[in-house]
């Protein structure tokens, strides 16, 4: 995919670490909308190998509800993706493993308590399909 071979993913997760809010928020949601729009495996996997999960995770810590939405869905496909093709021997998602490495995980409990319905019952599925376990306060 040219995104990836030409950098562009690269140059979007540079600036969505380090530049304004704006033009963080603007790269992250252009980076979640290629996630969920493709298809390709291998691109999924550059994606991955990115770091596009440590990116997306530092972005679930705003109140923009229309961003988290668009990042926790980007997330749920990598899991999905993960859960298919990105296993170690064990059978252990890599992904999760990521996700929860660089806080990801954290931030999307912290999620099952936003005031929001959407994001807090989007954060309890991804949790609950890709972490094995429900929000505590829900049992």
């Amino acid at each position: 995919m040219m995104l990836i071979e030409n950098k562009v993913v690269d140059k979007l997760i540079d600036m969505a670490d380090k530049d304004l809010y704006d033009i963080r928020k603007n790269c992250v949601m252009t980076i979640s909308i290629v996630i969920n729009k493709v298809e390709d495996v291998e691109v999924l996997k550059g994606l991955v190998c990115a770091e596009v999960v440590e990116t997306l995770s530092k972005m679930l810590s705003g109140n923009d509800i229309a961003m988290l939405l668009e990042v926790m869905e980007a997330l749920n496909k990598l899991l999905e993706y993960g859960q298919s093709h990105f296993t170690d021997k064990d059978g252990v998602n890599l992904i999760a493993l990521k996700l929860d490495e660089c806080s990801g995980l954290t931030s999307l409990e912290a999620l099952q308590e936003h005031p929001n319905t959407q994001v807090s019952e989007k954060a309890i599925s991804i949790i609950e399909i890709h972490f094995g376990y429900e929000d505590e306060a829900n049992n």
